[in-house]
């Protein structure tokens, strides 16, 4: 968890357009998981599917409002 910290402190301080995505359990279940807002902080679930991963990667790239830092 530390690392992941570090890892995140230094994306946000590079000063560069990002959106941080940080998937923890993923699996195979497509039931697993839900995505989560990284704006509340709630945390619903470890486990993620990976499908809803790629979903959530895809959504990324085409919805410029998703882009942080700036």
């Amino acid at each position: 968890m530390a690392d992941t910290e570090r890892q995140e402190a230094a994306v946000r301080a590079s000063g560069l357009d990002r959106t941080l995505i940080q998937p923890v359990h993923l699996t195979d279940d497509a039931g697993a998981g839900e995505l989560l807002a990284s704006l509340d902080g709630a945390l619903r679930s470890l486990k993620i599917a990976r499908r809803l991963v790629g979903r959530c990667l895809a959504d990324a790239l085409r919805q410029p409002a998703w882009l942080g830092g700036r």
